[in-house]
């Protein structure tokens, strides 16, 4: 987290769903991303989320991350982020749902979901 003059003490994130890998259960996991954000002291500022048509959807979370210096991105599973997982290490945490887990930025991790 940087320390800006004026920033509040709590961290913050983003949420991202892909709404084809959500499908039915799209309020559920939503809600599921803003409970663990709440329960590891993070304030979701916003949920993106994205259908298969969109075509560049790291793109939009980039703009979002840097739009409000967001420290991490929270989302259901590694799934919905399995196209871009190395890339959006480079600029914020990602925490999944489930499995619950952390990986941090700027660490290199060995990801089972990570298409080469």
């Amino acid at each position: 987290m940087s320390s800006v003059a004026g920033r509040d003490a709590m961290k913050r994130a983003i949420g991202f769903l892909r709404r084809d890998i959500s499908g039915d259960d799209r309020e559920v996991d939503e809600k599921a991303i803003n409970d663990l954000a709440a329960a590891q002291g993070y304030r979701v500022d916003t949920v993106l989320t994205v259908g298969p048509d969109v075509p560049h959807p790291f793109g939009r979370i980039l703009v979002a991350v840097s739009r409000i210096d967001a420290d991490a991105v929270i989302t259901p599973s590694p799934a919905h982020v399995a196209d871009f997982t190395r890339a959006l290490l480079v600029v914020a945490d990602l925490i999944t749902v489930t499995p619950q887990q952390t990986l941090r930025r700027g660490v290199r991790h060995s990801t089972e979901t990570e298409r080469p």
